[in-house]
């Protein structure tokens, strides 16, 4: 039978390019946003700059903003694309003129042609000038994760190709170091393999990869970071070269947003892999004390790159609420997990770009179940997790979900706030894995029932992957 990690290549490749050319150019969440920042950093800069303006207009505030100067051929592209309009060279400055994106009522009900975007492969592809654009949505993001994304536009630029092609390539080339990603990590995972697969052909999940976004990197990064703690505490060889991997990718990831807890996961290897436990604690105070130095000296780059989205958020503030109000913090992060956790899995396994644009509920329904099967079925690995390792595993999910929801009600919601908002079920994937491997028991089934199971998951795989498509192509063509 084809190697789990072999399959999702295949699989992960034929489908991956097919939503790069399905998706409408930048209809993946926050896309545009991406695209300015990867246009950015492959004209050569690599940090944004702030300004103060008169007039920056996010709704009917008026405040500082971050961005830089883009070529306006890029910004002309972006505009007629976003908005569904055939390319015409004498409508550009009319179409320059258009603001406020993110305030378009008209985007979940919009409509691509065929046609539309065929016709912005016309476009004069020489650089011509440049113009001031604000992307504070990408600003904050380690330039890291968009060094395929740049690679590709640079290429398109080198090529001589129009921006729509730089993008389609940025999209191209993202999805092929996630793929790269993804296959390293299920291969160096020592059990749960089919667990990593399924995880990372959850829809949401390849729909995202197909696209310029920065998570795609987060992703792969995060879950290959994982595979390696996983390797490094339960077994196979190469131990050697395994910790200089982690280290490095802890560095990355720890940048990546907020996933630095992560490092946690070392907390799974058991004492025995070092001479005595004095070198234990030394090499895992080492890896947090230096994780923590990337993640300081980053936010010290990036510290005049946060700008609130509305009037109202100031994470200073909040921060000091959350101290004085420990409880009522953790109070809203229940309410919030009570209230939206049916949208947390929705958004995780079956989100397709637009805030309407969802897989069918018992699509979603049946994927989960999956995931829980496959999980619980185990594999033949031989390895079992005991109630220590699975007590890390739920620590460090813990933590990260509070994370994520502590990270939000810091930048996206107001001060004091019973919910917190803005929070999506894509921004679990990078550690969903191990809420998974806590499934997994110390009994397995037979091998013929994990056989039964697996080849099961490999005619399912690509009939959940077709609907996907079909839903991509219904949602935002017809």
């Amino acid at each position: 039978m084809i190697s789990p990690q072999d399959f999702f290549l295949a699989a992960g490749l034929l489908f991956g390019i097919a939503l790069v050319i399905l998706i409408p150019p930048l209809q993946a969440p926050d896309e545009w946003m991406h695209f300015r920042r990867a246009c950015h950093i492959s004209e050569g800069h690599m940090m944004p700059d702030r300004y103060v303006a008169e007039s920056v207009p996010v709704g009917n505030i008026a405040r500082e903003n971050v961005g830089g100067p883009l070529s306006e051929r890029c910004i002309v592209m972006s505009k007629f694309a976003f908005f569904a309009i055939p390319y015409d060279k004498s409508l550009e400055g009319q179409v320059l003129n258009v603001h406020g994106l993110t305030e378009d009522p008209f985007q979940a009900g919009r409509r691509f042609s065929k046609e539309a975007i065929v016709s912005l492969f016309g476009q004069t592809p020489s650089v011509g000038a440049k113009d001031l654009v604000f992307f504070p949505n990408t600003a904050m993001h380690s330039p890291h994760l968009y060094i395929p994304q740049a690679v590709g536009i640079i290429l398109g630029r080198l090529l001589g190709y129009p921006p729509i092609a730089g993008l389609y390539m940025g999209r191209f080339f993202n999805l092929l170091a996630w793929l790269g990603l993804m296959y390293l990590a299920i291969r160096v995972a020592p059990a749960g393999k089919w667990v990593f697969l399924l995880l990372a052909l959850t829809p949401t999940s390849l729909f995202q990869s197909s696209s310029l976004s920065a998570d795609v990197m987060t992703n792969g990064l995060s879950f290959l970071l994982i595979a390696l703690f996983l390797r490094y505490a339960y077994g196979g060889g190469g131990r050697k070269y395994i910790l200089p991997g982690i280290f490095i990718l802890s560095w990355l990831v720890a940048v990546s947003k907020l996933y630095f807890f992560l490092v946690f996961l070392f907390l799974l290897v058991p004492g025995e892999r070092f001479r005595n436990r004095k070198t234990y604690w030394a090499v895992f105070s080492l890896l947090v004390a230096t994780t923590a130095l990337i993640v300081s000296g980053w936010g010290y780059l990036a510290r005049n790159l946060y700008v609130p989205f509305r009037a109202g958020i100031s994470p200073k503030e909040q921060l000091a609420y959350v101290l004085q109000h420990p409880a009522g913090f953790l109070l809203s992060c229940g309410k919030t997990l009570l209230a939206d956790g049916a949208y947390y899995v929705r958004s995780f396994a079956g989100r397709l770009g637009h805030f309407s644009l969802y897989l069918p509920s018992w699509v979603i329904g049946v994927h989960v179940a999956v995931l829980i099967l496959v999980s619980w079925a185990g594999d033949d690995s031989g390895i079992s997790v005991r109630l220590r390792g699975k007590a890390v595993m739920a620590g460090v999910f813990a933590v990260g979900a509070l994370c994520i929801l502590g990270g939000q009600y810091l930048t996206g919601s107001l001060v004091g706030a019973a919910m917190i908002s803005g929070v999506q079920g894509r921004y679990f994937i990078p550690f969903a894995p191990l809420l998974l491997l806590l499934l997994v028991r110390d009994k397995r089934i037979s091998e013929n029932g994990l056989n039964l199971i697996h080849t099961a998951v490999a005619c399912y795989v690509p009939l959940l992957l077709a609907a996907t498509c079909y839903v991509v192509v219904r949602g935002y063509y017809y």
